[in-house]
């Protein structure tokens, strides 16, 4: 052990950096590789924590008057207190309708415990032009995020009404993000 006020590893020449320094109880540390971690309290500036999935490249098929579960994305914020946190999730799809022009919509969903599809807390429209790669975004708002993780699901639908109901086309990707705060 050492019993001193200051602690550091580094170098004393050339650029007199100290990657490793331990003072008054608190350890710095400018850069750290971690291969697994089991933290009691993460303390984030601004308190965020962002999460992401995606779907990789390679074009999905979406029948017309169909809807497809693209994409699901976990958020663990931890222990939160009602109405001190919130979820930001963005969701995008980049689609091209094949044999006509259409309109479809995405919705995203908060997933439920047993990790089955909750009520949609989000939802937004876009034409597409026949053959057109075009993409539709949609970002929303969780202000009741529960303790442990919050689930949020992206799907697109292709519906039996509206213009160009009768139009199918490629998905070509699709993300999800959600990011946590605490207020």
């Amino acid at each position: 052990g050492f019993d001193v006020d200051r602690f550091w590893i580094g170098r004393t020449q050339a650029n007199k950096r100290k990657p490793f320094i331990i003072e008054n109880g608190v350890t710095y540390i400018d850069s750290a590789f971690i291969r697994e971690a089991s933290i009691g309290t993460l303390k984030i500036a601004g308190g965020a924590v962002t999460t992401m999935k995606y779907t990789p490249g390679g074009a999905t098929s979406l029948a017309a008057g169909s809807e497809k579960i693209l994409c699901d994305v976990w958020l663990d914020m931890g222990s939160v207190t009602p109405g001190s946190s919130a979820v930001v999730i963005s969701g995008d799809v980049s689609f091209s309708p094949s044999g006509g022009d259409c309109s479809l919509y995405i919705r995203i969903h908060k997933i439920k415990a047993d990790h089955s599809t909750g009520a949609p807390i989000g939802f937004n429209w876009g034409s597409f032009r026949d053959g057109w790669f075009s993409p539709i975004s949609l970002t929303c708002c969780d202000e009741n995020p529960v303790n442990g993780g919050n689930g949020y699901r992206l799907i697109v639908v292709n519906p039996n009404s509206g213009h160009g109901s009768n139009v199918g086309g490629k998905i070509h990707l699709s993300t999800i993000t959600a990011t946590g705060g605490k207020r």
